[in-house]
């Protein structure tokens, strides 16, 4: 049979490494001599200029350097081209050098939609689509272009390209589902396209579909697909379809020699990945220790470490990793290297976020280790912030109370969702919901993740931008990271290493990093909201309150003269529960951020900010910033991960003070200097007397009154808080709690111990009954200092109502018989009115600090995630001193 026009196309797709590339020119060259055909494509149906780890060190440069010497023709886009950045994109398109087919993308600069090739007496045309489903993308994909659904593009410029450019048939390049293929196959019948080559599947796919030929040549060229085209000598008659006859093999590239000069091309570009290896990615601080020892069986801590970095990395609430999964079997003393991570994690699995029912997940895990301790390839590991109890059951998720009936964004191993070491819920869940499963190659391989995610960790170790920046010019170089790189690691530093921290923070691909862009490197945070104010604390406490997920604060929304704090403690003081009911004289509007007093440290400062560096460790000053303080920085409260607050109420955290000390400085101090000194006027050698002082105002009372040299008498209800009251400074303590409850009469013994003439000055920060018995034990003109009332705290009515029907009352005729001078010290409300009476105060309370002779005293402390049971324990009186959410 005499055979006319003939095409030849050698098909790969999904090429994520270079390995056989040199064998694969071998191959190409061999069908370009062998019974050689008229014209002979060779076409590259996406997913190659990412992702790999060589992509993640040069966007794609290696790759394409090398398929331009196979002899690329033709390329279109695969989902995960949009990995590397777009200007990279379009450079590594141009440097290609191939005809890039986009018909469904509009890009920027435009690329062809299609393409006519003139082969004897016909005329073909190609069209190149990829997938537009939005969960295959991490971003609005190939820089914002506009996208149509790849099968209608495909099937319309096909039908331009018959009616008006004289086609004999199109020839569709895709990438996308095989069963979008299909779908493609069984739409186009006028004429039906001879053959579809696809990419996206890493598996090999030919098949026939109604007459029109389904190929796809499976992952990293280790096949080519050859597909032979044969037209007629002469044109079939008028209204004939004019269709090749269609001839496919599948060739395997193990079956011919490496091109010596394209392995050596390989090499050169490969020589990067090998520096990889030694690569430091993460720095171990000392006395923790690092284990993938027993993966299979029990919860490690390098799976701790992985599923954390995962999680962060995708903005997931958790992550899950089978145990199989992780294969290192080491412990790590001093740091982590990229060579480390591929041996813990030699599989290139895929990583996507799912929305997975909480009972779900909690079924999981209990499935997944079942077995334990035997070991078994499906035993979950799970991240930091996601408890399971001993009996292997969730209790949180990301760092709050476990809800069976939440949805939960979990990162997980794709290929568990398709029967992976045969975790039955996850499989059974993946079944009953196919819509919800992400597609193939929409998520990303765990490595590339992880490598993201400790680049980004090991920038925060470097200190902060101003320890990085050491020319201070503004900006980071890849030197100057590659020098904190060195110093963070103490080793010789890795350009390498330097060059993935720039890249996971360069937003704009300057090859530079701005101090805006690393702000935007912080991790999404959590706050507490006070959605509306309760009747009272503790309604509130349970009806009202909640903790929701933040982003960071976003450095291009902050003024000049602002810095924002990474939170480490926040102190839950009695004001920030009398605030929730509106029973404070202050009142935020809600929704508001509790927390009247943090500390952590500086992440982000203004252009303005020369006071502070990023990487200070600070206190925020809760009458500037925070719910107590008036215009935009009351929404900043410390009950969160992130605090933005003006340079004028931001300071360095004092002497030798730890952060959850520094946010129990302030507001607890000041008070208790304001009560006694400026409006006590407490002389040395006087007596107070010190209700409440287990409280944190009350110890900070204690501390203030030994300062000064008086002698402090300290009451409570608690032999055992009275105790540690004793050990802070207090000379005498008095348990006042009576038989039935009650207050007790202690007057004698305050009298004894005053030598019967009775204490000087009392400082009363409970009210009640103790107050009443207070004024029989004092001297004649004793100053008796009213500092709060909380034994009796409901005096104003609760969500926020003003009014004061419950106000407490002190008996006139004591008053005027003991010659009692009785003095309200609101220490906020005198602020305010006279600013000036801060300074003196605040600077000796600052040189006590930094002294070392104030030492703040916290005997409870709660991750964010229990705030309820935080603000519980102060209001229920089980704490002594200050009380610290740590966010």
């Amino acid at each position: 049979m005499m055979v006319g026009p003939t095409l030849r196309i050698v098909a790969v797709n999904d090429v994520y490494t270079l390995e056989n590339l040199p064998r694969l020119r071998t191959l190409v060259e061999h069908h370009r001599s062998t019974d050689p055909a008229d014209v002979l494509l060779v076409t590259l149906a996406g997913d190659f200029v990412a992702p790999s780890m060589l992509s993640s060190l040069d966007s794609g440069r290696g790759m394409v350097d090398c398929m331009k010497m196979v002899g690329v023709t033709h390329a279109i886009f695969g989902n995960h081209e949009d990995d590397v950045p777009t200007e990279a994109l379009k450079k590594r398109i141009d440097e290609l050098g191939a005809t890039w087919l986009s018909t469904n993308v509009t890009f920027d600069p435009p690329l062809p939609r299609s393409q006519v090739l003139t082969i004897g007496r016909v005329r073909v045309g190609l069209v190149g689509v990829v997938m537009n489903d939005p969960s295959s993308y991490r971003r609005p994909p190939f820089g914002g272009g506009a996208m149509t659904p790849a099968n209608a593009a495909a099937r319309a410029e096909a039908a331009r390209l018959i009616r008006d450019q004289g086609c004999a048939c199109v020839i569709p390049l895709t990438h996308q589902p095989a069963n979008d293929d299909r779908q493609l196959a069984r739409e186009q019948r006028e004429p039906p396209f001879p053959v579809i080559v696809g990419g996206h599947e890493h598996v090999v796919v030919l098949e026939e579909v109604m007459g029109t030929y389904l190929v796809k040549a499976a992952s990293d060229a280790l096949h080519a697909a050859v597909i032979d085209l044969a037209w007629p000598l002469e044109a079939p008659p008028a209204g004939a379809f004019d269709l090749p006859a269609v001839r496919v093999r599948i060739d395997d590239v193990a079956r011919y020699d490496e091109d010596p000069a394209l392995r050596a091309r390989v090499d050169e570009h490969m020589s990067a990945v090998s520096e990889l290896e030694a690569a430091t990615l993460m720095t171990i601080p000392p006395g923790v220790a690092l284990s993938s020892i027993g993966a299979r069986a029990q919860q490690t801590s390098i799976g701790s470490l992985i599923c954390s970095a995962v999680r962060s990395a995708l903005g997931a609430d958790g992550c899950i990793v089978n145990g199989g999964g992780i294969r290192g079997a080491r412990a790590y003393e001093t740091r982590v290297t990229y060579g480390d991570l591929k041996a813990e994690l030699p599989f290139d699995n895929e990583v996507v976020v799912v929305s997975l029912p909480g009972r779900v997940l909690r079924e999981a895990i209990v499935a997944s280790r079942a077995r334990a301790p035997v070991e078994s390839g499906s035993f979950l590991q799970v991240d930091e912030r996601m408890i399971v109890d001993e009996h292997d059951v969730v209790t949180a998720v990301a760092g709050t109370p476990f809800d069976p009936d939440r949805e939960y964004r979990i990162a997980l191993v794709r290929e568990l969702l398709m029967g992976l070491d045969h975790i039955e819920p996850l499989v059974r869940w993946a079944t009953d919901n196919p819509s919800k499963v992400p597609p193939a190659g929409s998520g990303r391989e765990t490595k590339l993740v992880l490598v993201d995610a400790f680049s980004v960790a090991l920038w925060r170790a470097m200190g902060g931008f101003d320890e990085v920046d050491t020319n201070h010019d503004g900006v980071v170089t890849e030197a100057e990271v590659f020098a904190a790189a060195a110093r963070v690691t103490a080793d010789a530093g890795s350009h390498i290493t330097a060059g993935f921290v720039v890249s996971a923070l360069d937003e704009n691909h300057d090859a530079m990093i701005s101090r805006d862009e690393a702000a935007h490197a912080l991790p999404h945070g959590k706050r507490v909201v006070v959605s509306s104010f309760g009747e009272t604390p503790p309604e509130a406490i349970e009806a009202h309150m909640s903790l929701e997920d933040i982003a960071a604060p976003d450095p291009k929304k902050l003024a000049a003269r602002d810095v924002l704090v990474r939170i480490e403690s926040a102190s839950v003081g009695w004001v920030d529960l009398l605030m929730t009911s509106g029973q404070y004289q202050h009142m935020p509007e809600p929704p508001y951020c509790p927390g009247l007093e943090y500390a952590g440290v500086v992440v982000w400062i203004g252009d303005e900010v020369d006071e502070v560096k990023i990487g200070d460790a600070v206190l925020v000053d809760g009458l500037l910033a925070g719910p107590r303080s008036l215009g935009k920085y009351q929404a900043y409260g410390g009950f969160a991960t992130y605090g933005v607050a003006p340079i004028e109420a931001v300071r360095r955290v004092p002497g030798r003070l730890t952060f959850d000390q520094a946010c129990n400085l302030l507001g607890n101090y000041e008070t208790a200097f304001h009560c006694l000194v400026t409006r006590g006027q407490l002389q040395r050698g006087e007596t107070v007397l010190v209700h409440g002082a287990s409280g944190s105002t009350g110890l900070a009372a204690v501390h203030v009154a030994k300062l000064l040299g008086a002698t402090v008498i300290a009451t409570g209800r608690s032999d055992a808080k009275l105790a540690v009251v004793k050990e802070q400074g207090a000379d005498h303590v008095l348990n006042c709690k009576g038989e039935d409850g009650g207050i007790r009469a202690f007057r004698d013994e305050v009298k004894a111990l005053t030598g019967g003439k009775g204490a000087d000055v009392v400082y009363d920060g409970v009210g009640g009954d103790i107050s009443l018995e207070s004024l029989r034990c004092v001297k004649f003109g004793a100053r008796f200092l009213i500092v709060g009332w909380a034994a009796t705290p409901f005096v104003a009515k609760g969500k926020g109502e003003r009014g004061a029907p419950n106000a407490n009352v002190l008996p006139t005729n004591l008053i005027m018989m003991k010659g009692l001078d009785v003095l309200g010290c609101p220490t906020v409300i005198s602020t305010v009115m006279n600013p000036a009476s801060r300074a003196p105060r605040l600077a000796q309370v600052w040189e006590w600090a930094e002294s070392g002779k104030i030492q703040p005293y916290v005997s409870h402390t709660f991750p964010l995630a229990e705030f309820k049971q935080a603000m519980r324990a102060k209001w229920t009186g089980e704490v002594i001193g200050g009380c610290v959410l740590h966010p």
